[in-house]
């Protein structure tokens, strides 16, 4: 198995918690999260977002709805195997979580750890800029300094890529508008975690 494969993972409890990563990311951004829920016996499954994990010109092509009706399908096959079914997300898994739970009464719970509700400074404007202002010709933006992670090891060994496609960028900024507007209607218990 290569780090950034989806996983899934039986536990003995009756509750479910799917994982979702992280824009430009891979399930690897939640394997610790999954393992340690696992060992607490839940089940525990982390798709691989259409897009990710193959190439930059995949996830270019990918809209925010296919992120969604993927998670979607993802709750309804652990749904299965388990009665309850949590939702945990990272960064656009987060957005991801969020969406889903204000759409799904059948989801218990939701996580949000660090999804990007709104984006601020010189990432705003460059995110702006290359998806309908004057740099739209643009097609990737690097990504300085890596993965958003900070322990060396963990930075070194993940396989997020090492660029962002703007027009995917694009879907994620609309998306981050369609998520403010449905978090009135979330009303499962929530853990919101925000640096």
């Amino acid at each position: 198995m290569t780090a950034g494969e989806p996983f899934d993972l039986v536990g003995d409890d009756e509750v479910g918690v799917v994982l979702l990563h992280g824009f430009t990311g891979t399930p690897f951004e939640v394997r610790y999260l999954g393992e340690q829920l696992a060992r607490a016996g839940f089940s525990v499954r982390a798709p691989l977002l259409p897009g990710h994990g193959t190439t930059i010109a995949d996830l270019d092509r990918t809209t925010w709805q296919d992120w969604a009706e993927a998670v979607e399908r993802t709750v309804d096959a652990l749904r299965v195997r388990c009665g309850r079914v949590a939702v945990v997300g990272q960064s656009l898994g987060g957005l991801l979580a969020l969406h889903l739970a204000s759409r799904r009464p059948d989801v218990i719970a939701v996580g949000s750890l660090a999804a990007p509700l709104w984006v601020e400074g010189l990432w705003a404007r460059t995110a702006a800029w290359t998806t309908s202002g004057f740099l739209r010709g643009v097609r990737t933006l690097p990504k300085l300094g890596g993965p958003d992670v900070r322990d060396a090891r963990a930075k070194a060994e993940n396989p997020c890529y090492d660029r962002i496609p703007t027009r995917a960028l694009g879907g994620l900024l609309a998306f981050m508008r369609v998520v403010e507007e449905a978090l009135a209607r979330v009303t499962q218990p929530e853990l919101l975690v925000h640096a």
